[in-house]
């Protein structure tokens, strides 16, 4: 079924990629104290390292669309960080860059990513709305979970869920790690 295969590549752009993060090495340590060793200021706070990082596989790990065999998306994505609050995210999935919010090792990136999808003689509009959240366990290192969320109008959406062995709406997390591979 077309609809099928062009669905499965909508949910793989709205899922895949992007959703670690780092703290910024720039020489230091780590640790928060400008000195470059690492151990951290002891109040948990992280700076995520700039640079290419690799995310592993996810694993789809809860919500009510059960759309795990239409993910398979290790991958690489760009993390810029320059201190404070805020960190960037530029996907390896063509998709665009996003935003992530950072307090202490905890990150959460609300608009990782909105998408619309449909095909000519089908009567359904899926829409996704897909953010992440998790944290970082070093400046090299994070872990977290993709939710995305994902509804359906027109009349042939059941035929849509039917295909996909789901039903809109839905929602599904998906599991994954980061780690930092090199510099951008």
């Amino acid at each position: 079924m077309r609809t099928l295969s062009g669905l499965t590549l909508f949910l793989l752009l709205l899922c895949v990629g992007p959703a670690g993060c780092s703290e910024e090495g720039g020489g230091g340590d780590g640790d928060g104290d400008g000195d470059g060793d690492g151990d951290g200021d002891g109040d948990g706070d992280v700076a995520p390292r700039t640079g290419s990082w690799d995310y592993d596989e996810y694993d789809t790990t809860g919500g009510s669309c059960d759309l795990s065999s239409q993910l398979d998306s290790d991958g690489q994505f760009g993390l810029v960080y320059e201190g404070g609050a805020l960190f960037q995210i530029i996907p390896g999935d063509g998709t665009a860059p996003f935003n992530c919010n950072l307090s202490g090792s905890d990150f959460d990136c609300p608009d990782r990513a909105t998408a619309t999808y449909s095909e000519d003689g089908v009567d359904a509009l899926i829409s996704g709305q897909a953010s992440v959240t998790g944290s970082f366990a070093s400046a090299e290192s994070a872990a977290g979970v993709q939710t995305v969320d994902v509804a359906c109008n027109g009349g042939d959406c059941a035929t849509v869920g039917a295909a996909l062995g789901t039903s809109f709406p839905c929602t599904f997390e998906a599991d994954f790690t980061a780690s930092w591979r090199d510099s951008l």
